[in-house]
């Protein structure tokens, strides 16, 4: 958990606990919603090749396409900010990789797992307020960091095996790559 969260649900744990049971499945990430009840995470997917969040700045009231926001679901990511990773995956491979000290690093992370096999789920259930990202905004993301994550998977980021082509394609990305 970083920081600045605080728990919503007094069972958020346990219910990121629930799916990390599963020995699939190695991240569980957490809705995250800012102060002002607008969703910030829902879990990170790719679109057109960039990482970006669904459903960001919308209502936590919102059902998402098919309820999708009311069911736990897989994804390439998660962000760290709440999530529970198995300490043993996450030895395994040599934890967060410091060449992404400012972005990208959890995603990297949730990538880094999924090559071993492993699942990245989401679940609504879990959820905590974020304050990061409500006053701070970045416009752009580190170029090294950029560069570095853009070679290491483009061919991963060209197609989204959990995010069908025929959805909307024009998402906001939160990291836009100059």
């Amino acid at each position: 958990l970083n920081d600045d969260t605080r728990m919503i649900d007094a069972k958020s744990i346990d219910y990121l606990v629930e799916y990390a049971q599963n020995s699939e499945i190695v991240v569980v990430g957490a809705k995250l919603s800012f102060p002002s009840k607008r969703i910030q995470h829902a879990g990170i997917l790719n679109i057109q090749g960039l990482p970006t969040h669904p459903f960001y700045n919308k209502s936590e009231q919102e059902y998402g396409y098919y309820g999708s926001l009311l069911t736990p679901r897989n994804y390439l990511a998660v962000t760290a900010a709440a999530a529970l990773v198995r300490r043993s995956t996450f030895n395994e491979v040599n934890g967060f990789d410091e060449n992404f000290a400012h972005d990208f690093n959890d995603i990297d992370f949730c990538l880094r797992v999924r090559e071993l096999g492993y699942r990245n789920v989401w679940t609504p259930h879990s959820h905590f307020e974020h304050v990061e990202g409500a006053s701070i905004i970045r416009r752009e993301a580190n170029r090294e960091e950029a560069e570095l994550f853009k070679s290491r998977y483009q061919d991963l980021l060209v197609n989204d095996p959990y995010y069908s082509k025929r959805l909307k394609q024009d998402i906001r990305h939160l990291y836009e790559f100059k």
